[in-house]
């Protein structure tokens, strides 16, 4: 029987700076490790994204993963209020895209071309797979991204209760490993042909 945790982004052991509220000292895998293991979270894996939309926030993109199958999530509901349900969207931004392309040799080198053109984005991860691991947040609890390593990671605070969706392993599929080509034989070109 294959360990559920086969297919976890290995990476160096690079700790966060020490002393600084809201900021772990652990590596990135090391805190994988305890949001995969804990049992009040839940891990799916292989999800396939068929859809991918943007929009942009005054400091970040905002991006919706629209994949096949559904998953827990909270709904809207006409009343504006939030119902748990089943969605197939899975809500991130432009950073956590970022972080997790940096996570693979492969694709290290988008995860500041992504921050600086978020529009490649949907080309980006069109028909790309990723797994999530999802944590329940109550209303009124603080919340912090786990992976940051900003140091003004101030606490999210939410009037309704949602689900924190954390993306931890990224597939490109054909378009995305095609456009990573591209861009990569562009950048040669630009560093050889100046």
């Amino acid at each position: 029987m294959a360990d559920k945790n086969e297919n976890v982004v290995a990476t160096p052991e690079v700790e966060a700076p020490a002393a600084v509220e809201g900021i772990s000292k652990d590596t990135y895998a090391e805190i994988l490790d305890k949001l995969v293991k804990n049992k009040e979270n839940r891990v799916y894996r292989g999800l396939k994204i068929k859809n991918v939309l943007k929009k942009e926030n005054d400091d970040y993109t905002r991006v919706t993963l629209v994949v096949m199958g559904n998953i827990p999530g909270y709904v809207p509901q006409e009343d504006g209020s939030y119902k748990i349900g089943v969605t197939s969207n899975i809500y991130t931004s432009s950073f956590a895209i970022s972080a997790i392309l940096k996570q693979n040799e492969e694709t290290a080198m988008m995860g500041n071309y992504v921050i600086e053109h978020p529009e490649i984005i949907p080309v980006l991860l069109s028909g790309a797979t990723i797994s999530v691991v999802q944590t329940n947040v109550e209303a009124g609890e603080e919340y912090r991204n786990p992976f940051t390593t900003r140091e003004d990671n101030d606490a999210f605070v939410s009037d309704h209760d949602f689900i924190a969706n954390n993306i931890f392993a990224l597939k490109l599929g054909k378009m995305g490993e095609k456009f990573v080509d591209k861009v990569l034989e562009k950048s040669v070109d630009i560093l050889f042909n100046n």
